[in-house]
């Protein structure tokens, strides 16, 4: 039987743990930034309308850089939030969605607008998402503070009030908790896009539901090579690897021809 890697949970779990030892007891409702700040990569991007926005030019706002799929459940149910905040902290908050599907960028349009979003979305390319290292999941969310540096880098969903209290923090607001400073740390969270080297073809011929269950195997079992990695971290990593392309391209034939694992 092979071994499976750390959950998406049990990855933040830890994370948590690590956190509360190096600051002391972490509260529920404490804001998590990092000690190092580093600044946002210069990015100029194209809205799915047609607009360009040129993040450095925000400077003085908050901005939300949100990585997330028109075919990923745990997104869909962070949109609403994220309109929200948008249109309390219009002043001070830029949220920018920045989509990772393999649809054309028409469909991704059309989801927008059925999802009413109030903040621009654009099309994420490798270039885009290589700016940011791999991604760890989708939903992943970086965050930049009104200076332009990278505050945090948060993998899932968040309840509202977290993002709530980072962006009052920022803002100077009063917020329950306090500010807890830590290390960055590399993500060793899942891989949750579907950009995976070797592997983006052969993600075009599943439907939205089988690439869902394609990453999550992909995910939990381990590559053949010893690296300890799942197959996709494998993948994003060590592109060249001889073992985790074959094994990859065998676990997606299998969910299109509608195998059970």
């Amino acid at each position: 039987m092979r071994s499976r890697q750390p959950s998406l949970l049990a990855t933040f779990l830890a994370l948590a743990a690590v956190i509360s030892l190096s600051a002391g007891i972490l509260r529920g409702d404490d804001v998590v930034f990092f000690k190092d700040l580093k600044p946002a990569p210069a990015l100029r991007l194209t809205t799915l309308d047609g607009q360009t926005i040129d993040v450095q030019a925000l400077r003085g706002k908050i901005v939300f850089l949100n990585f997330w799929a028109t075919w990923c459940g745990p997104c869909r149910m962070e949109i609403p939030e994220f309109e929200k905040l948008q249109q309390e902290y219009a002043g001070r908050l830029q949220i920018i969605g920045l989509s990772v599907d393999d649809a054309p960028a028409a469909e991704v349009a059309a989801f927008a607008r059925q999802m009413k979003i109030n903040y621009p979305v654009v099309m994420a390319s490798d270039a885009i998402q290589g700016k940011f290292g791999a991604i760890p999941a989708v939903p992943t969310t970086v965050v930049v503070d009104q200076n332009g540096e990278i505050v945090q880098r948060q993998s899932g969903v968040y309840p509202l009030s977290t993002w709530d209290s980072e962006i009052r923090a920022l803002s100077g607001l009063p917020f329950h908790g306090h500010i807890v400073r830590v290390d960055q740390m590399s993500p060793h969270g899942a891989v949750g896009t579907t950009r995976i080297p070797g592997l983006i073809d052969d993600f075009k011929r599943l439907t939205p539901a089988q690439r869902q269950q394609a990453l999550a195997r992909l995910n939990n079992e381990s590559c053949p090579c010893g690296c300890n990695l799942s197959i996709a971290s494998c993948r994003v990593q060590d592109p060249a690897c001889g073992f985790s392309l074959p094994e990859g391209k065998h676990i997606l034939a299998e969910i299109a021809a509608g195998k059970s694992h």
